[in-house]
């Protein structure tokens, strides 16, 4: 058995096809074949129940695939180490941030992280701070900058950077508007207006319609995405009311944004995995992180 077998063998979990696994993997199809038919012959089991259409795991396939995965994580924590002996001053770090974050905080954490270690890259994945707590928990991700659920993990390492509170936005025409910025809204006020909301699976959706059924209503969504310009666009011409955090609305006075009558707060935090290899890039960040929020130095993000 060779990592090159694992990874065939991965690949076509994955996919549920030779073929395609195959292309993916960028060789040829019998040689694939070859390679998981001489797997099987070694194990002395038949990993695949192959059909017309996909293979299926047995059951002896998918005990083999719970280490395979296991061995691959660990093959690649093992080049990491590797290359970190080799260079202490570069490496590569795969950091995940949501969408907000990523337009109003992460810019002014990326430039100066990078004015310190300019031979270090940060490889990015923008999603939804739930999906990148999985891929974290996963071993996909090294670490991501979230806004951490109410459920705390422990198998999370956790180094807060600040606390935002969510503000009401709307257009400065909306008879909400009339109301002075001092005034603070009571949920219960909103519930005939149309909401704006993040599509399903986001967080911060989940956030605002747990508050609906705090107090007591199903809000009227006319519209969800994920997109925050084109939420802000609709917020203009009026067609509903959304949420934002209070960094991505601060200094854009074409939406008028009021506090709740009970605030809505979330903590944003690093997050990486406990009893993972940590590489010696990813140590830099986030020593650069605490360091960085030690100073207090956490900006309101300019669009």
């Amino acid at each position: 058995m060779d990592l090159r077998q694992l990874e065939y063998f991965i690949e076509i979990c994955q996919t549920g096809n030779f073929t395609r696994a195959a292309e993916n993997l960028f060789v040829a199809q019998p040689s694939v074949t070859a390679a998981i038919r001489k797997l099987e012959a070694e194990l002395g089991v038949q990993l695949f129940e192959r059909t017309n259409k996909k293979v299926v795991l047995t059951r002896e396939g998918q005990a083999l695939l719970r280490h395979a995965e296991k061995i691959r994580q660990q093959t690649e924590e093992l080049f990491r180490e590797m290359n970190d002996l080799r260079s202490l001053d570069s490496g590569e770090i795969s950091c995940g941030v949501p969408p907000m974050i990523g337009a109003y905080l992460f810019p002014f954490l990326y430039t100066a992280f990078k004015a310190i270690y300019p031979n270090i890259t940060l490889q990015v994945s923008e999603q939804g701070s739930l999906s990148t707590i999985r891929d974290i928990e996963n071993g996909i991700l090294e670490m991501g900058i979230v806004i951490l659920p109410p459920d705390r993990r422990e198998n999370l390492h956790i180094i807060p950077i600040t606390q935002e509170e969510i503000l009401l936005c709307l257009s400065p025409d909306h008879h909400l508007s009339k109301l002075g910025k001092e005034s603070r809204i009571p949920f219960a006020a909103l519930k005939d207006e149309a909401f704006i909301l993040r599509k399903e699976g986001s967080y911060h959706r989940e956030i605002v319609l747990k508050e609906c059924a705090r107090w007591g209503f199903e809000p009227r969504v006319v519209f969800a995405s994920n997109q925050i310009d084109t939420i802000k666009s609709l917020i203009k011409t009026n067609v509903g009311i959304a949420f934002f955090m209070d960094m991505v609305v601060h200094w854009d006075t074409s939406i008028y944004s009021l506090p709740l009558a009970d605030p809505l707060l979330v903590d944003i935090a690093l997050a990486w995995k406990k009893g993972r290899y940590v590489s010696r890039a990813a140590q830099a960040f986030i020593k650069f992180i605490a360091d960085y929020v030690k100073t207090g130095n956490i900006a309101k993000g300019r669009p």
